[in-house]
């Protein structure tokens, strides 16, 4: 495996793209905070990620993990239900 195809990796893994809003271009201007939260039978538990929004829509794009939650205080928290068999954030459900 070359680089190119873990840098098109790990790009998809780190994004999520929100479905349920209308066609539009995305503005990822926004810092928040991704708290995932799963099973904690089935070994997920809570997983925090910081990553850059869209203003418009719950889309956002380069989530990395955040290994201490004071890093990123004062910022928003999205919260999102993660299946046990979700691989990245490609089934992940949104909490309304």
């Amino acid at each position: 495996m070359g680089k190119a195809w873990l840098k098109k990796f790990e790009h998809e893994n780190s994004k999520w793209t929100d479905k349920d809003c209308r066609p539009h271009k995305h503005d990822f201007s926004e810092k928040v905070v991704i708290h995932l939260s799963g099973d904690e039978n089935k070994h997920i538990g809570d997983l925090y990620y910081s990553a850059d929004k869209c203003r418009l829509c719950r889309s956002f794009i380069n989530a990395r993990l955040v290994g201490n939650t004071n890093e990123c205080k004062g910022l928003e928290t999205y919260h999102f239900i993660k299946p046990h068999f979700a691989i990245g954030f490609k089934d992940i459900t949104p909490v309304e």
